[in-house]
C-alpha cells in the first residue's frame, strides 16, 4: 500500500514538471553585412529589366503598421553600434610646412565620423608614434554625431634641432580600443639661414610618355650638400614620394606608372649639409589628369578616374531612399545603397537573384505607399533597422542609365559621384558600408 502511494506521489509530480516545460523556437534570419569595394574600371553591360506590378492587391491585415523613426541613440563604445572615422583635411600645418626651432604652433586636424557611434565622453585623441612635440599626449575628443566631422587640435612645439619631425596620432574609445585612421604631423625645422656654400644652381624636370606610363627625368645642380631628395607632388599629399639623389648635382630619371593624383605637380629638389642646413627649389610639371569630371565644377583638386556608365534603379522612400547600381567591373558585383535624409549612409551588396520571392505579402503598406521588392524589398526586409529608419516607399522603383565615377584620395574613404533619376549629382563618402552623402551643386 505504501509502495502504491509512493508511485502515484511520483507520478504526479513528474506530469507536474512535463506540463510546466516550454520550449522555445531558435531565432533565424542573419543580417547581412555591408561592404564597400573600390569601383573605377570600365563597366560591363547589362539590362535591367524591371517587372510589371503585381496583378493581385494586397488585403490588409488589421495589425497596425509599425511607424518608422528616426535612429536610436548610440552609446559610445557599445556593441549596438560601430567606430568608424575617415580623414577629411590638415585644418592647420600641412605636412612639410617649415617651422623655426623652438617656435610654437598648432595643428589641427578635420576627421569625419563615419561611424554609427557618437563620440563623447571617453573618446580621446592620443599620441601613438613618431615626436609628439607636446606635453599634451591626450585630449578628449568632441561631441561628434554620425555624419558630421571634428576638428582636433594640439598646441605643439617645434624641436630645437634643424631636421624633420614626424608623429603620429589616432582615436581610441572608451574601451580602450583604438581605431580609426593614424594621422600625422609632419615639419621641417631649418637650420637657419643657410651658407653662401650651400646652393641649388638649376632643377629642372622632363616628362614623356612610356609604354607603361609616363618617365621623369631630373637635371639639377647643386653645392656643399651632404644629402639631397626629390619630392613628388604627383602623388600621395600626405604620404608624398621621395627619391634619394646625388647632393651636388646630377641626372635621375624614374618610370612611374600610375596618373597623377593631383594635375600639373610640383616636384622638389631640397639639399642638406652636414649641420642640417638646408635649401630647396620646386618646378612644376605639365602633367594633366587623364580623365575630366563627368559634371562641373570639379569637386577637388585631385584627379578622377574614368566615368563608367551604369544601369541603375531608384526608389524614394519617407526617410530616404535607396538606389541599385549594376556592377562596375568584373570583380564588384551589383550594389544597394541606402540614403537616409539625414546624410548617413549604407551600402549593402544586392544579393537578390531571381527565383527568390520578389516581395512579402504579409506585409500590408498604409494607403499611398509601396512595399519594395526584388533586391530593394530582400535589404529592406532582412534589415529591420533599414525598414525603420527609411520607412515604406512613396512609390515604385525607377530604372535608368547612370553615370559613376571614383576620384583619387589620400584616405581610405574614396570619394564617388552618381547620377541621380532626377538629373542631379550625389557624393558618396564611405568605407567599411558605411558613410555620409550629399548633393554636389552644379553650375
Amino acid at each position: 500500500m505504501h509502495t502504491n502511494k509512493h508511485f502515484l506521489i511520483v507520478l504526479f509530480l513528474a506530469a507536474s514538471l512535463l506540463s510546466a516545460c516550454q520550449f522555445a523556437a531558435p531565432a533565424t534570419g542573419v543580417t547581412p553585412t555591408p561592404m564597400m569595394v573600390p569601383v573605377g574600371v570600365p563597366t560591363l553591360a547589362v539590362t535591367l529589366t524591371l517587372p510589371p506590378p503585381t496583378s493581385s492587391p494586397i488585403t490588409p491585415t488589421a495589425e497596425a503598421s509599425p511607424k518608422p523613426s528616426p535612429p536610436p541613440p548610440t552609446t559610445p563604445g557599445a556593441s549596438t553600434c560601430k567606430d568608424s572615422a575617415v580623414f577629411v583635411t590638415d585644418v592647420t600645418i600641412p605636412d612639410r610646412t617649415v617651422i623655426a626651432a623652438s617656435q610654437p604652433f598648432n595643428k589641427i586636424w578635420r576627421l569625419s565620423n563615419n561611424g554609427t557611434c557618437t563620440w563623447g565622453p571617453g573618446y580621446e585623441f592620443v599620441s601613438v608614434g613618431g615626436m609628439p612635440m607636446t606635453t599634451t599626449n591626450v585630449i578628449a575628443v568632441p561631441n561628434t554625431a554620425p555624419g558630421a566631422t571634428a576638428d582636433l587640435s594640439i598646441a605643439m612645439t617645434a624641436p630645437a634641432v634643424p631636421g624633420e619631425y614626424a608623429g603620429q596620432w589616432q582615436l581610441r574609445n572608451a574601451s580602450g580600443t583604438f581605431w580609426g585612421p593614424k594621422v600625422t604631423v609632419l615639419i621641417v625645422v631649418p637650420g637657419g639661414a643657410p651658407p653662401a656654400s650651400l646652393a641649388i644652381q638649376s632643377f629642372t624636370a622632363n616628362i614623356q610618355d612610356i609604354p607603361t606610363g609616363k618617365r621623369l627625368t631630373f637635371t639639377w645642380q647643386a653645392t656643399g650638400g651632404t644629402t639631397a631628395r626629390i619630392y613628388s607632388g604627383a602623388g600621395s599629399a600626405r604620404f608624398a614620394t621621395a627619391w634619394p639623389v646625388q647632393p651636388n648635382g646630377g641626372t635621375f630619371s624614374v618610370d612611374v606608372e600610375n596618373d597623377p593624383q593631383f594635375p600639373n605637380p610640383s616636384m622638389t629638389l631640397t639639399v642638406y649639409d652636414d649641420k642640417n642646413n638646408m635649401v630647396s627649389t620646386s618646378t612644376q610639371v605639365s602633367w594633366p589628369c587623364k580623365y575630366d569630371y563627368f559634371f562641373a565644377p570639379a569637386p577637388g583638386a585631385s584627379c578622377p578616374d574614368a566615368p563608367v556608365s551604369a544601369s541603375a534603379a531608384e526608389q524614394p522612400f519617407q526617410f530616404g531612399r535607396m538606389m541599385w547600381l549594376e556592377k562596375t567591373s568584373p570583380t564588384v558585383g551589383s550594389r544597394i545603397f541606402v540614403l537616409y535624409n539625414d546624410g548617413r549612409l549604407q551600402e549593402y551588396p544586392d544579393l537578390w537573384a531571381e527565383g527568390q520571392p520578389p516581395s512579402d505579402p504579409a506585409l500590408a503598406p498604409p494607403a499611398g505607399m509601396f512595399q519594395p521588392v526584388r533586391g530593394f524589398g530582400k535589404v529592406w526586409r532582412e534589415n529591420p533597422a533599414v525598414k525603420q529608419q527609411l520607412g515604406w516607399a512613396t512609390a515604385a522603383e525607377q530604372g535608368f542609365q547612370t553615370i559613376w565615377q571614383t576620384t583619387k584620395s589620400d584616405s581610405l574613404a574614396i570619394p564617388a559621384y552618381l547620377h541621380t533619376a532626377d538629373n542631379r549629382i550625389i557624393e558618396l563618402l564611405g568605407a567599411g558600408g558605411i558613410g555620409n552623402w550629399k548633393y554636389r551643386t552644379l553650375q
